[in-house]
């Protein structure tokens, strides 16, 4: 059995918002940078329960009338056929380094 996460993809928002925003919330989470106007959050919580995953993602959509994403991944083994879409994304040219900020 492979690994098992979760994160919530966020369209419409920037990083610092969403980490100020997760602060308040007193939530422990990683938070990428804006990509194409998408931001994942990572959060602790989501990763061991789907009806939080469900909550968090959820909460965001409607206190930022944005789209969200939730994803639950329960073993990763599953996913690795998916290594080519993800291998195409890892080769597209950045713009500006990719910085991970945590809330915690």
């Amino acid at each position: 059995m492979g690994q098992t996460f979760a994160n919530i993809t966020v369209k419409g928002q920037t990083q610092k918002t969403l980490v100020n925003y997760l602060k308040n919330l007193k939530r422990n989470a990683y938070v990428s940078p804006s990509v194409v106007d998408f931001v994942v959050v990572y959060d602790e919580e989501i990763e061991a329960d789907l009806e939080e995953l469900s909550n968090l993602s959820i909460q965001i959509s409607e206190d930022f009338n944005c789209l969200t994403f939730a994803i639950f991944v329960y073993d990763s083994a599953i996913a690795r056929n998916a290594s080519r879409l993800l291998k195409a994304i890892a080769q597209m040219p950045a713009k500006q380094p990719i910085v991970i900020k945590k809330t915690f």
